[in-house]
C-alpha cells in the first residue's frame, strides 16, 4: 500500500506529472510564502515553477530544468523546491 504524504509533501513533489501545478493567483497574497517578505513595487512576487506558489527574488534565485514536466531548460524555483528536485535527480 502507498504511504500517505502530506499536503506539503505533495506540494514539493517530483513524482512525475503530466503538466506544472496551477500558479497561486498574484492577488492572493502580499507577502513571500518563504520569508514573509512584503512584496512592493521594486520587491516583486515571483512564482516557483515546480510548486506553483508566490516567493521573493531572494526565495527564487535557482533556475533548473524539471524533467517531470517535460522541461528541460532551466526554470525558476524556490529554494525548497531546488533542494527537493536536486536530491531527487
Amino acid at each position: 500500500a502507498p504511504i500517505p504524504t502530506s499536503e506539503p509533501e505533495k506540494r514539493n513533489s517530483v513524482v512525475p506529472k503530466s503538466k506544472p501545478p496551477e500558479w497561486v493567483p498574484d492577488a492572493s497574497t502580499d507577502h513571500c510564502s518563504s520569508c514573509k517578505s512584503q512584496f512592493t513595487f521594486f520587491h516583486r512576487r515571483h512564482h516557483c515553477r515546480n510548486c506553483g506558489q508566490l516567493f521573493c527574488s531572494d526565495c527564487t534565485k535557482h533556475r533548473i530544468p524539471l524533467p517531470h514536466f517535460s522541461i528541460y531548460t532551466p526554470e525558476r524555483v524556490c529554494n525548497d523546491c531546488f533542494t527537493d528536485v536536486k536530491a531527487k535527480k
